[in-house]
């Protein structure tokens, strides 16, 4: 037993404090004597020293003899005694709770009396005379415990405890609503220990989501609801023991451990999700919420803190989720959040060496993946333009991410250049009537109201290809490989669909000399065949393929989603007589990879008639005049639609 919970301690004080002390851990001391000893303590606050102070904690130590805690039984017929008992019980733990620099050590004669009594009270709440106040009972227990778990010993012992962690999850949720000042102490002495609860044991984790609720939704909640008010208060007046950086830094761990985070930066970032992981990403609150954390921690940054490894989980937070296959939803928030911004601002911090291997998988994978969609790109617009200024400092453009940098705004300066081409506001479309072929506006058209996938220049157009053209024996299948409003499994509004098209169009057009030497090194060897030409933006560099539509591994996994759909594109190929060739869009759509066929359309067979004839004579001059003049008609007399 520590010397501090010794009954021999009181002769340190003064008889003339002692007197009030004493009689208190008598051994039939009354509930009187106990408030007279804690109303002593109370009033002579101000003249008490540390000392004298804790030099009473023997008494109260005295009535927390867990012989004492009264059976469930005995509180349906509760005597005076048992009364005063549970009386002077909660008395001794509002007392202790309140007293400054205790020993460390005495945590550990403390506990197994602080526990069993908490557990009672707690257990049996509403069936006591006298009710501890909520919050007030919880705040005390965890300002206990943060005076003991800088105590190895000590703190072995708390954190072994079954229930410990369900009581301290069911605290941090009353946490909301606590008035101000005592919601922030109260925060300041739960986050100088949640991030060593052991949170990465099932058990210890199932444990405190019991607390917080009964699901991992309820814990990511409390988190989001936590990281939302902390930058509700200026850096400087955090009361938490190593300011802003420090609790921030403590809650970020608090995340990684429940996510069973395997110990390396590098793994976790390609660790699949846990189901605690996907309710924190869930709706992007958490996604926001981390964001402003560290806006707020990189205005407030000084070095040899707590701030830049708060930083460095955040960003390997946000790369993680962007990177995955929920990056596709996750990245417009995250942009809109100001992501640029802090990898920007921490490409000049002390810090940067710490977070530039989350920062280059951000610009190389993370974003990239993602500028396939407009809304994206818009984002990513609206970033470099407020980011000019930064972006040009001597500072930045001397840092290790700049190279890294340079790289991500050529490939976002063209997907850009694409959102502001005219060809994107104002999308062309080809007639589905295969015998017609007509390119006009898209406005000029009308889509089949069933489908919604074809679009024809005329009603006789429409009439001739339902009767002949097969649509009346395949409208029904289409809605899984040809992109339009109600395709499953996607949620690409009408201008995505459009930038995608439009996205395809330019890589086509930058990259038509390599396309027609594939198809042509294709057609050599099966000149009949109908080919799928590959668009693959799953990579920061765009990949290019050429597979047969027949008998290809990606022919049988497209005819697998849709059968009857993919069975007609290629019957619609085979009849075109080389004007509507199959291009694959491949990209990552909530949460999968995704191939959508997007046809490609020309006015004549010319470009496919001088591909045949220069497949069939084997070889051709790259260089020379009937190829370069190919690739202008590629360019010239198509369009994706």
């Amino acid at each position: 037993m520590h010397p501090a919970v010794q009954i021999s301690r009181l002769q340190c004080l003064p008889p003339s404090i002692r007197r009030f002390a004493s009689p208190a851990c008598a051994r039939n001391s009354t509930l009187k004597e106990v408030e007279r000893a804690m109303e002593y303590i109370q009033e002579h606050r101000a003249e008490l020293s540390n000392s004298q102070h804790n030099a009473f904690l023997p008494v109260f130590f005295h009535h927390l003899d867990p012989a004492k805690i009264p059976s469930p039984e005995s509180l349906d017929s509760m005597d005076v005694r048992t009364s005063e008992t549970i009386s002077c019980a909660l008395i001794s733990l509002a007392v202790i709770a309140h007293m400054h620099q205790l020993p460390r050590a005495v945590g550990v004669s403390l506990w197994p009396r602080v526990w069993p009594w908490t557990h009672f009270i707690v257990t049996h709440r509403d069936r006591l005379p006298a009710p501890p106040p909520q919050p007030t009972f919880e705040t005390d227990f965890v300002r206990l415990i943060g005076q003991f778990h800088d105590h190895p010993e000590g703190w072995e012992l708390i954190s072994s405890t079954p229930g410990f962690r369900c009581f301290v999850a069911q605290i941090w949720k009353i946490g909301p609503a606590i008035q101000e000042p005592y919601r922030e102490l109260m925060f300041s002495d739960l986050s100088g220990f949640i991030a060593d609860l052991g949170v990465r044991e099932p058990q210890n984790f199932d444990e405190f989501v019991q607390g917080a609720g009964g699901d991992v939704k309820d814990l990511a909640a409390l988190i989001v609801q936590y990281m939302r008010s902390i930058p509700l208060k200026s850096p400087s007046s955090r009361i938490v023991r190593g300011g802003l950086a420090t609790e921030v830094f403590r809650l970020f761990t608090f995340i990684v451990e429940a996510d069973q985070h395997p110990g390396d930066d590098v793994k976790w970032l390609g660790t699949p999700f846990g189901p605690f992981f996907e309710a924190l990403v869930h709706g992007y609150a958490a996604i926001e919420a981390v964001l402003e954390l560290m806006h707020t921690l990189i205005a407030s940054y000084t070095p040899h803190t707590d701030s830049a490894k708060a930083l460095k989980i955040g960003l390997s937070f946000i790369t993680r989720l962007l990177i995955s296959p929920w990056g596709y939803a996750s990245l417009e928030p995250a942009l809109e959040g100001g992501i640029l911004k802090v990898i920007v601002s921490c490409a000049t911090l002390s810090c940067s060496s710490m977070v530039y291997l989350s920062s280059r998988y951000l610009l190389r994978v993370g974003i990239p993946l993602g500028l396939v969609f407009c809304d994206s790109v818009i984002e990513v617009k609206k970033s470099l333009y407020e980011l000019e200024d930064a972006i040009t400092t001597a500072e930045f453009r001397h840092s290790k991410i700049f190279e890294d940098w340079e790289i991500f705004v050529k490939l976002a300066r063209g997907r850009i250049e694409i959102l502001d081409d005219e060809q994107f506001e104002e999308p062309w479309k080809a007639c589905d009537n295969l015998k017609c072929g007509n390119f006009d506006a898209k406005q000029e058209f009308k889509r089949c109201s069933r489908c919604k996938s074809f679009y024809y220049c005329s009603s006789e157009c429409q009439k001739t290809d339902w009767q002949s053209g097969g649509h009346r024996t395949a409208c029904k299948s289409y809605g899984n490989l040809i992109m339009h409003e109600s395709m499953s499994g996607s949620n690409l509004g009408t201008r995505e669909r459009d930038y995608l098209r439009s996205l395809l169009r330019h890589d086509y057009t930058a990259n038509v000399k390599k396309i027609c030497a594939e198809q042509i090194k294709s057609m050599s060897a099966n000149p009949s065949a109908v080919l799928l030409t590959v668009f693959d933006y799953c990579f920061f560099d765009l990949q290019l393929e050429v597979h047969s539509a027949t008998d290809s591994t990606l022919a049988a996994d497209l005819r697998e989603r849709s059968e009857a759909e993919y069975n007609n594109l290629v019957a619609r190929s085979k009849a075109s007589e080389g004007t509507l060739h199959l291009h694959v869009i491949r990209i990552m759509v909530a949460s999968f990879r995704r191939d959508f066929v997007i046809p490609l359309r020309t006015a004549d067979s010319e470009m496919y008639d001088t591909m045949k004839k220069l497949a069939a004579q084997g070889s051709y001059d790259a260089d020379g005049e009937e190829f370069l003049s190919l690739l202008e008609v590629a360019i010239e007399t198509t369009i994706h639609s």
